[in-house]
């Protein structure tokens, strides 16, 4: 007589393994988001990634400067350091799974949500953002980044290729990397509570620029806000989408009050369409519990 065990299907699991498939119908509770996999990344590789990319991210400077690329902190300059800095966090992350010879969708997060996941977290917690942010501005009066400087001076083309790189490359770059990798690396070794301000340090750190007065300090702790949002949002649904579609809204927000409301928009809108292709090409079952087929 066959074994019945062996009839069962099964699915892998983020590290490659297989495990059963629990048929439908054996439990009648509800099946939540699942909760991040804290041991896709291991604390010493999310130090080689920040290490790398920020010797990669200059290595790509160099090379796009030598190939007469523009620097500096105009509009152009700007573009040339983000894409330099996007195609280096992608670089690292991808060198990493290949490395570790995971699936990079399974270990960074990039699971389906429901759609209220995915517009209905990020609307909550820019707002709650906003709350912070309008009364903290009034009262500490925080210089504008240098980015929204080359905004509000940028037209035409330039305007359109920063507003994309901003608001819809950077924020899944950025995403990847840093809550995929970084938080969940921090993650597998202290609380939430703790993960999430040092993960939200560093990054709030690189985005404030080197060659500006100190008072570019209080732009710190909006940045860190905005970032600690993001890693609360992979608790409450693991998965990174809604937290891209937060980071890209919370950019757009920014590129509309500097530069062109309908780019921003625009933007905004492309990258939350992306955010939905996981979603159409997973099962509806997996779309409805937020798990990865």
């Amino acid at each position: 007589m066959p074994d019945s065990s062996s009839t069962v299907p099964h699915q892998l699991t983020a590290h490659g393994d297989q495990q059963p498939r629990q048929p439908a119908g054996l439990t009648d509770r509800p099946q939540g988001p699942p909760l991040p996999p804290h041991r896709s990344w291991r604390l010493r590789e999310a130090i080689v990634a920040l290490l790398g990319q920020l010797v990669l991210g200059q290595i790509i400077l160099v090379l796009l400067a030598v190939a007469g690329a523009p620097i500096g902190t105009d509009p152009a300059g700007l573009i040339t350091a983000a894409l330099a800095n996007i195609v280096a966090l992608l670089m690292v992350v991808a060198g990493l799974a290949r490395a570790r010879r995971r699936r990079p969708r399974a270990a960074l997060g990039l699971r389906p949500v429901s759609l209220p996941q995915l517009v209905l977290w990020p609307a909550a917690w820019l707002g709650i953002y906003w709350a912070f942010a309008l009364p903290y501005t009034a009262l500490v009066d925080p210089p504008a980044q240098t980015v929204e400087n080359s905004v509000a001076i940028a037209h035409g083309a330039a305007l359109i290729t920063l507003t994309v790189v901003g608001v819809c490359l950077a924020p899944w770059a950025e995403e990847m990397f840093w809550r995929g990798l970084v938080y969940r690396a921090l993650r597998g070794h202290c609380r939430a509570l703790i993960a999430a301000p040092i993960t939200a340090l560093p990054f709030a750190a690189l985005h404030l620029d080197p060659t500006g007065t100190a008072d570019q300090l209080l732009l710190l702790p909006l940045l860190v806000v905005g970032a600690v949002m993001a890693c609360v949002m992979v608790e409450q649904t693991g998965s990174l989408l809604p937290g891209m579609v937060f980071h890209a809204g919370f950019n757009a927000i920014g590129f509309a009050i500097h530069g062109d409301p309908v780019t921003a928009a625009a933007a905004w809108a492309i990258m939350a369409a992306v955010c939905l292709i996981p979603m159409i090409r997973a099962r509806p079952a997996t779309a409805d519990n937020g798990r990865e087929p």
